[in-house]
Order: C-alpha cells, then sequence, then structure tokens
C-alpha cells in the first residue's frame, strides 16, 4: 500500500502543478497526470508486491519465529508473545537509524 500512496502522492503534486501554471494552457501538465496514471495502473500492483514480500520478510517471519520459539519454551501460547517480540524487533530498527540519523 505504501508504494501505491507514493504514486498517488506523486500523482497529485503533478496536478497541483498543474493548477499553478501561470498562462492556464497547454498540454504538458495533463500529459505528466495521464504518465502517473498509466505507472499507477501497470507499477501499483508490483510495487505492492515487493513492499508486501519485504515487510513480511523485515517483520512478519521474525516476530512468528520467535514468539513461537519462546511459546514453546514458557508454554504460554504464541500470539501472546508477539506483540512483545514485535516490540523488540522495532526497537532493534529503530535503534541503528536513530544513530544514523543523528536522534540519539
Amino acid at each position: 500500500m505504501g508504494g501505491v500512496q507514493l504514486i498517488c502522492a506523486a500523482l497529485y503534486a503533478q496536478l497541483a502543478a498543474l493548477a499553478d501554471e501561470p498562462y492556464g494552457r497547454g498540454y504538458g501538465g495533463a500529459i505528466a497526470v495521464l504518465f502517473w496514471l498509466v505507472v499507477q495502473a501497470v507499477l501499483g500492483p508490483c510495487i505492492g508486491l515487493a513492499l508486501g514480500s519485504a515487510h513480511s520478510l523485515l517483520f512478519t517471519m521474525p516476530v512468528m519465529v520467535a514468539s513461537n520459539a519462546v511459546g514453546v519454551r514458557t508454554r504460554i501460547p504464541a500470539p501472546w508473545w508477539a506483540p512483545p517480540a514485535l516490540g523488540l524487533l522495532a526497537a532493534g530498527y529503530a535503534v541503528p537509524v536513530s544513530w544514523i540519523a543523528g536522534t540519539a
């Protein structure tokens, strides 16, 4: 969904630029809008599939594996361990990013 939203934001930015055209004529903006519509229709599903696969690989699979492993050892059902595992994983991803960005 994020990739398609990015394309929609680019389309909106192009439409906003078209509305601010100083002379109110020409087809340059309309051709760009048509291009973004075609890109959205063709690449939208591909971008959604790629981002969904990346999310599954980076978040869903590690959280499910970790919560299942802890659930087997503690005999507490794995779904109860998923929120803490997700929090730890998100913190693990956020710490290096905050160090790189200089916010930590």
